[in-house]
């Protein structure tokens, strides 16, 4: 099921989409020449940002070395990521170059779900079947299975009153130390499913969500993602503002429906998922760790433009997005441990709690910064009543 990712703390499964339950599509006739351009080829030196940047990387398979490029950005703390919202055991950061993405907004959703397990969440979030029973944004998936361990993914999200949105993804399932997992998709070539007169193609540029096990019980969930549904006429900074009272909804809900299947008497070993925490196999001692990735705040990337969207009745056709936006990457933590333990280190008193203090300590757990409530997502940006909006632009499939 599984295969290894050498000197790495994860493994890329195989199977991704099929360990966690879902069924893939043979792939048409008419798509083979587009599935037989994507390549396998090294990680290049440089910076994540540089790397998406490049269009061309579009029919690039994900590697490990990519993987650990964002699981690195993920662990980074304020100096990268900018309180905008902390609701309790939900908190919300921005990145903190707010010049990327012609504006749109490059967010980390970090929560504790206290009562639920990683396995009831995973389902949830990764199972296309269970996931359209209580997403209202969902409006459909599609997947196809690609080379080492990558799925090609179509989604498609609803975004009233306009029509639906979709996007064209690679994406895998990254295993980590027993305890977790990461589900990571990327922007594809569009040829690999082809844009659809029934929805507008929107531009994506990447999301990465880890579930594991919480170390005060429970389940801590971290997704980074960015992406541009192509809404025409609302400006960025309006559907921004409305981005964190969503992930909060968003996540009550999902809640909600892990509580019910809980109640119902599904367990979590019973879940197809059930297995991507079991199959971990960690790398050979004495492997080298990853090499840090340069982080310099980067200038903007000019947009393509807002799409023209249809509305009911008008027959114009979607613009497709140009493949690949940058995304700014943050350096991996040098491995080096000072001679001096840090607090964390001082209060474990086995192996077993080293490893859940120092999660606690790279994942930021340690302190909470003071956030104000009612701090907007960009700066001058007037809050102008309430939104009507739902999440189709939060969380698309993780």
């Amino acid at each position: 099921m599984a295969g290894m990712s050498m000197g790495r703390p994860f493994i890329i499964d195989t199977d991704g989409a099929r360990t966690v339950g879902n069924t893939l599509e043979a792939i048409p006739s008419s798509r083979q020449g587009a599935f037989e351009k994507l390549r396998l080829e090294p990680y290049p030196e440089g910076r994540y940002v540089d790397f998406l940047a490049d269009e061309s990387n579009a029919s690039r398979i994900i590697t490990d070395d990519e993987v650990a490029a964002i699981m690195a950005l993920h662990r980074e703390g304020d100096s990268v990521w900018e309180p905008v919202k902390d609701y309790g055991n939900l908190k919300v950061d921005r990145y903190h170059d707010r010049s990327l993405f012609s504006g749109c907004l490059f967010g980390r959703l970090t929560a504790h779900l206290p009562h639920a397990t990683k396995e009831h969440v995973a389902h949830c979030v990764m199972n296309f079947a269970e996931r359209a029973k209580w997403d209202a944004t969902v409006a459909g998936f599609d997947a196809w299975k690609g080379p080492a361990g990558n799925d090609v993914m179509r989604f498609r999200i609803h975004a009233p009153p306009f029509y639906d949105r979709d996007f064209v993804t690679l994406h895998v399932l990254a295993l980590c130390d027993g305890a977790g997992i990461l589900t990571y998709q990327r922007f594809a070539m569009e040829e690999l499913s082809p844009p659809s007169s029934k929805e507008v193609r929107g531009k994506f540029g990447c999301i990465a969500t880890l579930i594991r096990d919480h170390p005060d019980g429970g389940v801590f969930f971290r997704s980074a993602t960015v992406m541009d549904p192509k809404i025409p006429f609302l400006p960025k900074w309006l559907i921004n503002t409305f981005i964190p009272m969503e992930f909060n909804k968003w996540i009550g809900v999902l809640s909600q429906r892990c509580a019910e299947m809980q109640k119902s008497g599904i367990t979590a070993a019973s879940l197809p998922c059930a297995k991507a925490f079991n199959d971990y196999f960690p790398p050979p001692e004495g492997m080298p760790a990853a090499s840090p990735i340069d982080l310099k705040p980067e200038s903007n990337v000019p947009g393509e433009g807002e799409s023209k969207d249809r509305h009911h009745g008008e027959q114009s056709a979607a613009q497709g997005p140009a493949q690949g936006q940058a995304l700014q990457q943050s350096p991996a933590k040098s491995p080096a441990k000072s001679p001096t333990k840090s607090p964390v280190e001082s209060l474990a008193t086995s192996p077993v709690e080293l490893a859940k203090a120092q999660f606690v300590e790279d994942h930021g757990l340690l302190k909470q910064g003071q956030v104000d409530q009612d701090h907007d997502l960009t700066e001058g940006s007037p809050r102008k009543g309430k939104s009507n909006l739902t999440g189709y632009c939060c969380m698309p499939c993780a």
